[in-house]
């Protein structure tokens, strides 16, 4: 049973990573890969801040929490997460015609 409230959709693909891994490779395009910041948007929740190195590390964080929170089988995240960001890298190709 999952430790997230979920709502119901299938287990493969994980969305989540798709939309983490694209968005980390936009951001990093748009900010650079060594951008430091912090998440506090689960303090609300009693989470503690969250400190990220990257977007990188950020998005497989993001993707890798489905697996923890019982979402996601491991190939549902790995191969989503490269799909988001083969997705991101095209975009941002297509971005600077």
């Amino acid at each position: 049973m999952p430790i997230l409230k979920i709502t119901p959709f299938p287990e493969y693909t994980s969305g989540h990573s798709v939309v983490s891994g694209a968005a980390s490779v936009i951001l990093i395009d748009i900010f650079g890969d060594d951008f430091y910041f912090e998440d506090d948007t689960e303090l609300l929740f009693g989470l503690p801040v969250r400190n990220f190195k990257s977007f990188y590390n950020a998005s497989s964080e993001a993707a890798i929490g489905r697996l923890y929170g019982g979402i996601h089988y491991p190939a549902a995240i790995v191969n989503r997460l490269k799909q988001g960001k083969d997705l991101g890298y095209f975009e941002a190709k297509k971005l600077k015609l």
